[in-house]
């Protein structure tokens, strides 16, 4: 039986990128960034700085004489390595989703001191803890077993009640030798399953009873939530694209939308004066039985409750011809899908209409190929200019049939910004659509600039041999989302 889940920190609840560190942060060259690699980030030593058992000044010492016409830049790099590092957008949410339903959590990761001076902040999710153990703590690193051995017995662990989660393969295996249950992290979405698969099997696939108040109470506060505060992925992306801005216009228009943000965080208003249409994404674990009225009614409660409560503009009309507003917000666009386990995972997305009216459905030929996607995306964001409301996001569904394309372009948007897709080309394709919209000089409000998006993301599903469906649904720089887990 799980009782304690324990994660591993770097590439799992922080990213950790050297390489993007070194360009962009340090404008190195390749040769350089070469060099810097060999002497001290893919060098052994590397994880004897891990280690903490040599001071940093003596481990600096010691990358340099790995390259020494490299002294200045190795000197550079080192002293500000905390900036390889930054919190994952899922992080906090998915810990603490685990401590609300129970589990006890902890830290085991390779992690040198000075690294952890730097980015210590960064590093929300440490509240959630039960107990934290990094390496050069301990002066051991993993994969060593005596690691694994302290963490069970510095915190009375049993092992056969813990699993472990690692990006690396041999640390996994370390673990397991010492009856940790083991989980390879490769992305958010395979960890949750798999996660949610190792935890469903020490409840035996009992059923577990759920009121659905408690879905009408998480709904109403993410409906009044997220019009207030802004999700952490875009007010940091928002952050981002001000210092980036290249146009004195657009980075004006940027520092007015973060301090729009500050006001209606600190005032307790909306984000926005357009609140939005709810729509609502919910997996139900097939192993959840709800109790006390109808799924549909108790998110629409919920909708209704939150609308009123938070003093939200309410913008749904009844019929889409007679057009006489019902006056609560209701009914919200709902998508229920069934999955494994006995969770509810509940996303809330409400949207404005000013980029809804602009997103669009193309039926391409498969000859159209991936030129015609790209073509059909960019040709959407031209089309929406100002109308929008850059900067954007674009969420764009590739594949199935008409219904499904759309469906997967909206969910999209829910997406954290700044990830990508774990498909390698589809990553590509976002990154390559990203900056080429960026280049358009639609810029913040359409009046110029280098930023018009702050991300594209991009789902995609099998789809017929006659077809190659796309759609593209753009939000404006208020895109709304937040997920809870019941």
């Amino acid at each position: 039986m799980i009782k304690n889940i324990i994660f591993d920190v770097g590439k799992v609840l922080v990213s950790y990128e050297p390489e993007t560190f070194m360009a962009e942060k340090l404008g190195f060259d390749t040769k350089t960034r070469e060099a810097l690699n060999e002497a001290m980030f893919e060098n052994p030593l590397w994880n004897e700085s891990d280690r903490g058992a040599v001071p940093a000044e003596e481990m600096l010492k010691k990358f340099i004489a790995n390259r020494p016409d490299y002294e200045a830049e190795i000197r550079k790099a080192y002293l500000n390595v905390g900036e390889t590092i930054e919190l994952m957008p899922y992080a906090v949410e998915w810990v603490k989703g685990l401590k609300e339903r129970g589990y006890h959590l902890y830290i085991l990761s390779n992690y040198a001191g000075m690294t952890y001076e730097q980015t210590s902040h960064k590093m929300k999710f440490l509240p959630y803890m039960d107990g934290v153990l990094f390496s050069f703590q301990c002066k051991l690193i993993k994969p060593e077993k005596e690691i694994y051995q302290h963490l069970l017995e510095k915190y009375s662990l049993n092992p056969e009640e813990c699993v472990f989660l690692d990006d690396r393969k041999d640390n996994i295996e370390a673990a397991e030798k010492c009856g940790i249950r083991g989980i390879q992290f490769f992305h958010y979405d395979q960890a949750v399953k798999d996660l949610d698969s190792v935890l469903r099997d020490r409840k035996e696939h009992a059923v577990r009873t759920v009121h659905v108040d408690e879905i009408t109470k998480a709904v109403s506060e993410m409906c009044i939530g997220i019009n207030y505060v802004l999700s952490e992925d875009m007010s940091s992306a928002i952050k981002s694209a001000a210092e980036q801005e290249e146009s004195p216009l657009g980075k004006q228009i940027l520092s007015q939308l973060q301090e729009n943000l500050e006001i209606a965080e600190a005032d307790r208003i909306p984000v926005c004066q357009d609140t939005g249409m709810a729509v609502v994404f919910l997996e139900i674990g097939q192993d959840v039985h709800l109790e006390g009225g109808l799924l549909e009614d108790a998110v629409n409660e919920g909708v209704r409750q939150g609308y009123a409560r938070g003093y939200l503009r309410k913008s749904v009309v009844g019929d889409p011809i007679i057009r006489e507003n019902t006056g609560d917000n209701t009914p919200a666009v709902i998508h229920c899908r069934i999955t494994g386990g006995d969770r509810i995972r509940i996303k809330v997305a409400p949207k404005g209409f000013g980029s809804e009216n602009m997103s669009r459905v193309f039926m391409l030929k498969p000859a159209d190929g991936i030129e015609g996607v790209k073509e059909a995306v960019l040709g959407a964001v031209r089309e929406a200019g100002p109308n929008a409301c850059p900067p954007m996001v674009i969420g764009v569904g590739i594949g199935g049939t008409f219904e499904k394309c759309a469906l997967m372009a909206k969910e999209a948007l829910t997406r954290e910004v700044g990830s990508h897709s774990p498909v390698p080309y589809i990553k590509e394709l976002e990154e390559e659509l990203l900056e080429k919209i960026n280049k358009m000089g639609i810029g913040p409000g359409g009046l110029g600039g280098t930023t018009t998006a702050l991300g594209v993301n991009i789902l995609t599903y099998p789809t017929h041999i006659a077809g190659l469906p796309v759609a593209v649904n753009i939000c404006c720089h208020v895109n709304r989302h937040a997920v809870r887990e019941l």
